[in-house]
């Protein structure tokens, strides 16, 4: 018997990996576009309004708490049901979610009323920006009224695998909203007008995403009646716990800037903003990747084939570990160019707090497929109780450290609860649900990365600092060397014998169509 893979497994294999690689295009698209924005949006609003934006963003963002213990739900049995050919559970499932993402819509339209009466107050918003502070919430808040349906349309197809579509969504709607954007302060109708945008460019991407989930799935069917009572449950009693997880990590993600606002000061919320978007882009990063292994972890645990998700699961916390390293590695050698030549000489100062933020997420970042896993076994009752204590004392420390230190001390706040949470209680709850031992956790999964990275930074930092001239030019050719040689790093050191050819297979399968060639895959 052959000792390779079968013909179904490398084809589900190769399937990960497409949608691997489809997630991580839309991700480069639609982190351009928002890198390009960001400076757009800050020069074009000014410090004052720019921050403005970003604390009602953030605060807005909490509305997304209401759906997402349940997406992640659908999630998981839309990929079983799937699975198991289930055409009537499929249809009553999508029926009991929108009926859960109504009832949460009635619940944003009296958190809009109340924030709008309150909030200006709150953070010592006063004079004539208490009318516009008042209208962005009102505006956003609608918003939110369009994406919760819209995300669940989206979590749909990502349950049917359907990653290119869901992709090709997203990257529409960002580039046609960043355009509108940039039409609207050009002519000079500021901060409403960007607000008004995002509006109009929700209520599209909701009909889009309808759109594509019929085109994904011809047969599904939304029917007016009595929704069924057995998806109710399993969508609530499955999505309470990743509810708790998610409110833990808004918590973390989301409330620096709340923070900032009522101990600080709200223009100090931009420059922190600044470091806390580069985050963004690295969380972005790695759910391209986790996100794709969700679904196959679910389908494994259905068939109760625990050998091969012991070995995705190996292998994907190998991928993130690479990944969270080099970016991790990049923004320590060239952070600080980077925020000169994104943002402008006086952002240079948040070097400290990028390096303070990076820290945590490196280490979160790199284990988080011990997360997907626990969702993919239903054991995620723990993770979820953890992860809200995290975000409690992340938002207590931020408080506290940011009254003695100012910024730094809210960036560390963040810090060291995630990096205790992400690099300890996480990985080793995981590591016992799948019967895995640390010794052969860390030989496969974490070793090789490490090992790879350590040569690098001291390659990377034998070579003269200024190689190439200063400019975007330079700083480009800088990351580019930087980022080949730490591939070769992965290659050579990172991965085994077997995951260095199935390497060089996948990039011959993702290549061949592009070059138009028969390259060889075996």
């Amino acid at each position: 018997m052959a000792s390779g893979p079968s013909t179904q497994e490398a084809f589900v294999r190769n399937m990960v990996v497409r949608n691997v690689f489809s997630n991580w295009v839309g991700m480069v698209v639609l982190g351009v576009v928002s890198f390009l924005m960001t400076p757009v949006l800050i020069h074009g609003l000014g410090d004052f309004q720019f921050g403005m934006w970003a604390l009602v963003v953030s605060l807005v963002d909490y509305y997304g708490l209401l759906d997402v213990g349940m997406r992640v739900a659908l999630l998981r049995f839309v990929a079983r049901y799937k699975g198991g050919n289930d055409r009537a559970a499929l249809n009553e499932l999508l029926k009991a979610a929108l009926v859960l993402v109504g009832i949460a819509g009635l619940v944003i339209c009296v958190l809009t009323a109340i924030l709008t009466v309150v909030l200006p107050g709150f953070l010592h918003v006063a004079g004539m920006s208490v009318q516009l502070f008042r209208w962005l919430i009102i505006l956003m808040g609608l918003s939110m009224l369009l994406i919760l349906p819209a995300r669940l349309m989206g979590t749909y197809l990502i349950g049917l695998q359907r990653f290119d579509l869901y992709n090709l969504g997203a990257v529409s709607v960002t580039v046609v909203r960043a355009l509108l954007m940039l039409v609207v302060l050009r002519l000079g109708y500021g901060l409403l007008g960007v607000a008004a945008v995002s509006l109009v460019m929700d209520l599209v991407s909701l009909a889009l995403h309808w759109h594509l989930v019929r085109w994904a799935d011809p047969e599904v069917v939304v029917s007016i009646g009595r929704v069924n009572w057995k998806h109710l449950r399993e969508l609530v009693g499955f999505g309470f716990y990743a509810y708790l997880s998610y409110a833990g990590d808004y918590l973390r993600f989301q409330t620096d800037s709340i923070v900032i606002a009522r101990v600080l000061a709200v223009a100090l919320v931009t420059p922190f903003a600044a470091a806390g978007r580069l985050m963004n882009y690295f969380r972005t990063v790695i759910y391209g990747l986790t996100g794709a292994l969700l679904p196959r972890m679910s389908e494994l645990d259905g068939q109760s084939n625990e050998r091969e998700l012991q070995a995705i699961f190996l292998l994907g916390t190998k991928a993130t570990t690479l990944i969270s390293l080099l970016i991790g590695s990049l923004l320590v050698l060239n952070g600080k160019s980077l925020l000169h030549l994104w943002l402008g000489e006086r952002f240079v100062d948040s070097y400290g707090l990028l390096m303070a933020l990076t820290a945590g997420y490196v280490g979160a970042m790199a284990l988080w497929p011990s997360r997907e896993v626990l969702y993919a076994r239903g054991r995620h009752q723990a993770l979820g109780y953890w992860t809200l204590t995290e975000g409690v004392a992340n938002l207590l420390l931020s408080i506290y450290w940011g009254r003695k230190y100012g910024l730094i001390g809210v960036a560390l706040g963040t810090t060291v609860p995630m990096l205790l949470t992400g690099l300890f209680f996480q990985p080793w709850y995981a590591l016992r649900i799948l019967r895995l031992r640390f010794r052969d956790y860390f030989r496969q999964a974490l070793a090789g990365p490490l090992l790879g990275t350590a040569l690098f930074l001291a390659a990377a930092l034998l070579v003269p600092q200024h190689l190439f001239p200063r400019g975007a030019g330079g700083f480009v050719a800088t990351v580019a060397w930087q980022t080949a040689l730490f591939a070769l790093m992965a290659y050579v050191v990172g991965l085994s014998g077997k995951e260095r050819q199935r390497a060089r297979k996948s990039t011959a399968r993702l290549l061949a169509p592009l070059v138009g060639a028969n390259l060889p895959v075996d």
